[in-house]
């Protein structure tokens, strides 16, 4: 375990100096024997980062395929998160719920890969998932109505989602997700004065999720306060948003 230790310190110093010739070097070796799905995850770093795009792609999947344990696959999936491998991190957060259906941590994850792919259709039907096995989470449930409202539901969906949204944002006045859930339903509803007082009384402190923000763009736009939505819309320009969200604030993004 110690050598263990030394040898992924090692790995990680090269790394930090951006030294991938010496990592793949080192990952290569048959001097140290290293379970196959990091070696892989490893080595899929070092190539990407070399410009070797299709040797980084068989790494992933050579690791994808060697991870046989809901840990392997947990660390696997969290590795290609933060490597912005997505669709990996899809992949072994999808087989860790396979082999351990009831692991929240693995929908969570595949939840967030799914959004940061800005596949919302697939997100939405995580989080109903999500909801049906864990009833309670609020959260998760207020997460399937904005992702519902998003893709253009309306009617009765909309009124089940103002409903529930208006009674968390009750309960947590400081939710901006909340409250855009609660913006959006009134919007899809036709009422957009009714929208617009989802988001009185609370203000921005620059740590709002970027999607709300959208949301509450629109709603002032169609209330007539143009020129606070726009500038809204493009102090957004930079920030990740989901097509559905960026749709929303696209008029406002042109003169």
């Amino acid at each position: 375990m110690k050598r263990l230790d030394l040898f992924l310190q090692r790995i990680n110093a090269l790394a930090a100096l951006e030294r991938w010739e010496e990592v793949k070097e080192v990952l290569t070796s048959e001097r140290f024997p290293l379970d196959p799905v990091f070696q892989h995850m490893y080595l899929a770093t070092a190539r990407a980062r070399l410009g070797e795009a299709a040797a980084a792609t068989n790494e992933w999947q050579r690791a994808l395929e060697a991870a046989n344990t809901p840990e392997k696959l947990l660390a696997l999936a969290n590795y290609a998160e933060q490597n912005r491998a997505s669709d990996i991190a899809d992949g072994a957060y999808s087989t860790a719920i396979k082999l351990a259906p009831m692991n929240r941590t693995a929908y969570a994850g595949r939840l967030r890969a799914a959004l940061a792919s800005d596949h919302t259709s697939e997100a939405q039907a995580v989080a109903a998932e999500i909801v049906q096995l864990w009833p309670d989470d609020t959260a998760a449930r207020n997460q399937d109505a904005y992702l519902r409202l998003l893709l253009g539901a309306s009617d009765g969906a909309a009124e089940t989602a103002e409903r529930q949204a208006q009674l968390l944002v009750a309960q947590e006045p400081s939710n901006w997700t909340a409250r855009a859930t609660l913006g959006l339903a009134r919007l899809r509803l036709g009422r957009k004065e009714d929208a617009l007082k989802a988001f009185r009384d609370v203000r921005a402190t620059g740590s709002e999720p970027p999607g709300a923000l959208a949301v509450r763009a629109a709603i002032l736009a169609v209330n007539g306060y143009e020129e606070g939505a726009r500038n809204d819309a493009h102090n957004l320009g930079a920030e990740h948003l989901l097509p559905e969200e960026r749709a929303l604030i696209a008029p406002l993004l042109y003169d």
